[in-house]
C-alpha cells in the first residue's frame, strides 16, 4: 500500500494495515481482468516502506505480551504495572529503534532484489504478458491507499488495471523457538534476545472503476520472511557491531520472502485452475 509524500512516515503501517483489513480484497483474479486493455506493472520502491522493531529487550518483551500474561493470572497489578512501563518505554523508544533498524539495514538489495522478482511471478499469476523494460519504480511512500475509499492515490495511472507490489517493512525482532520462549518465562523477559528479521510483502491489484475513475483496490494478498521461519539470529549487539552478521540475516529475509511468497502465488495458481 501505498503513501503520499504529505503523510509522515511513521503513519504508513496504520495505514496499510487498515487498508489490508478494510478492503475487499478476494475478488476472483479473472472477473477483475476483465476486459481490461491496459496494464500497468508497479514496483512501490526500491527499498523497505518503513523500518521497525518488534520484541527486543524486557520492556518491549512487556508491552507485546503484558496484557496476556495478566489475563491469564485473572489481573495482576505488578504485571499490569511492568506492561504499562514496556509500553512507555517502547513508544519512547520508537522513532530511535527504527532509525537502528534503518542504519543497519544499510542499502541491503532485499527490497530491491524482492519487488522485481516477485512482480514477475505475480504477472504470470495473472497470465499477463509482462517485459521487466515497462515496469514503473516509484519512491517508497509515494502511493497510498485512501482508508476513506479503498482508491489508490498519490499519483495518476492511464491503466485499467493495476498491480502494485512493495516490501511492507523490515523488522527486527526476536526469533521464535521453544527455547526462547522459555526463557523468556523463566526471567520475565529479561533474557538476552537472539533477533531476527520480518520482511512482510504486499501485493495488490487496482481497477478503474467506470462510474468514478478511480482506481479501487480490488485484490490484496501479503507473504513473506517471518519470526517463525528465519533461521539466522543474533543478539542486538553483536547485529550492531558486525555488519556481516546483519548482511546475513538479511540475506536469509530476501530469499526466504521469495520462497514463501512463491509458495503463496503456487497455491492461487492452482485454486484458480480449480475453480476453472
Amino acid at each position: 500500500m501505498l503513501i503520499a509524500d504529505c503523510i509522515p512516515r511513521r503513519y504508513v503501517a496504520v495505514l496499510l494495515l487498515a487498508t489490508m483489513l478494510a478492503a475487499c480484497a478476494g475478488q476472483d483474479i479473472d472477473d477483475i481482468k476483465q476486459d481490461a486493455t491496459t496494464v500497468a506493472f508497479v514496483q512501490h520502491g526500491e527499498v523497505p516502506l518503513a523500518f521497525s522493531t518488534g520484541v527486543i529487550d524486557s520492556g518491549s518483551f512487556w508491552a507485546t505480551y503484558g496484557d496476556s500474561v495478566s489475563a491469564k493470572l485473572g489481573g495482576n497489578a505488578a504485571i499490569d504495572e511492568m506492561t504499562e512501563a514496556g509500553k512507555e518505554h517502547q513508544n519512547a523508544m520508537r522513532e530511535h529503534n527504527e532509525l537502528v533498524v534503518d542504519l543497519m539495514f544499510d542499502r541491503h538489495d532485499l527490497a530491491a532484489t524482492v519487488n522485481p522478482t516477485l512482480l514477475a511471478d505475480l504477472a504470470a499469476l495473472w497470465e499477463l504478458p509482462f517485459d521487466p523494460a515497462d515496469v514503473m519504480v516509484v519512491p517508497a511512500n509515494s502511493l497510498f491507499v485512501d482508508p476513506r475509499d479503498d482508491t489508490l492515490k498519490g499519483m495518476r495511472f492511464d491503466a485499467d488495471l493495476v498491480l502494485v507490489i512493495d516490501v511492507h517493512e523490515v523488522r527486527l525482532t526476536e526469533r521464535f523457538s521453544a527455547g526462547s520462549a522459555l526463557a523468556s518465562g523463566v526471567t520475565l523477559g529479561a533474557n538476552e534476545k537472539r533477533l531476527t528479521i520480518e520482511s512482510p510483502v504486499d501485493m495488490r491489484a487496482f481497477r478503474r472503476n467506470e462510474e468514478t475513475g478511480a482506481l479501487d483496490y480490488v485484490w490484496g494478498r501479503r507473504c513473506g520472511a517471518n519470526y517463525t521461519s528465519m533461521q539466522s539470529a543474533y543478539p542486538l549487539d553483536t547485529l550492531w557491531k558486525n555488519p556481516d552478521k546483519m548482511e546475513k540475516v538479511l540475506d536469509e529475509a530476501r530469499d526466504r520472502t521469495i520462497t514463501d511468497c512463491r509458495k503463496l502465488l503456487d497455491s492461487l495458481e492452482t485454486s484458480k485452475k480449480h475453480h476453472r
